[in-house]
């Protein structure tokens, strides 16, 4: 489904994937320019309990893990490297390709078993969307009209 889009520039861009009742998750976050970094981004915005002013506060700040491992995940069929951080529970991988900035945010799944390619067709990954917000405004007993 389609995750968090940038406000403004629309430069940062994501996608997400995971099921219901499964712990695996995979989100993957573009930007074209340096306006917003997709990697400060998503380990900044991780799940949290955190209450959202106080991790708004401390987003400045925060800092970027150091890599600890590099590994290849083919984008488009081009074998890439991305640089690996372990953060909380998650894994987080960024590499540049052809100006893009790309990072993985994953959980229970291996990085080297995915591939990344570009969405040709936006619109089955918006209904996941629309999809997740309905449920999410059923459960706080927002009835949308048929």
């Amino acid at each position: 489904m389609i995750a968090e889009w940038a406000l403004g520039d629309s430069t940062f861009r994501s996608v997400q994937c995971d099921r219901d009742g499964d712990s695996t998750q995979v989100v993957v976050a573009t930007s074209d320019d340096d306006v917003e970094d997709p990697l400060q981004h998503i380990i900044g915005n991780l799940p949290s309990e955190e209450p959202f002013n106080e991790r708004l506060g401390r987003l400045p700040t925060s800092q970027i893990p150091f890599v600890f491992e590099r590994i290849e995940v083919p984008v488009s069929g081009q074998h890439v490297s991305f640089d690996v951080r372990s953060v909380d529970d998650y894994l987080v991988a960024d590499a540049t390709v052809e100006g893009w900035h790309i990072v993985l945010r994953t959980r229970g799944i291996v990085l080297e078993e995915l591939r990344i390619a570009r969405i040709e067709d936006i619109e089955p990954y918006l209904e996941g969307r629309n999809v997740l917000i309905r449920k999410v405004r059923t459960e706080h007993g927002i009835v949308d009209p048929e």
